[in-house]
């Protein structure tokens, strides 16, 4: 017979894991709710009623599209997008503008 057909029950290896597993889980899970706790506290520090400043602004480049986009903090509000690169588009075939 082998050696597997001898053993029963959980292994030592098997019982830490587990063990362990199950600290991890617990701990993890605490620190996910106290996380959460803080998120909406911090959410309605966050709330910004209309015509009220935010206290930052962030700008960003919006990739190929050409615009920059502005954003206020901590409200997260689009404030304003400006285009940037604003090509005039022509129909396929269609002779050059300038001329």
């Amino acid at each position: 017979m082998s050696d597997t057909a001898h053993k029963r029950g959980i292994s030592r290896r098997g019982l830490f894991g587990a063990t362990a597993a199950g600290a991890v889980a617990t701990a993890t899970a605490g620190s996910w709710l106290a996380m959460a706790n803080e998120a909406r506290a911090a959410a309605g520090k966050a709330e910004k009623a209309p015509g009220e400043l935010d206290e930052y602004y962030g700008f960003w480049s919006s990739g190929q599209t050409g615009e920059l986009r502005i954003l206020g903090f901590p409200s997260m509000r689009e404030l304003m997008r400006v285009p940037v690169f604003n090509r005039c588009r022509q129909p396929a075939g269609a002779r050059p503008m300038n001329r």
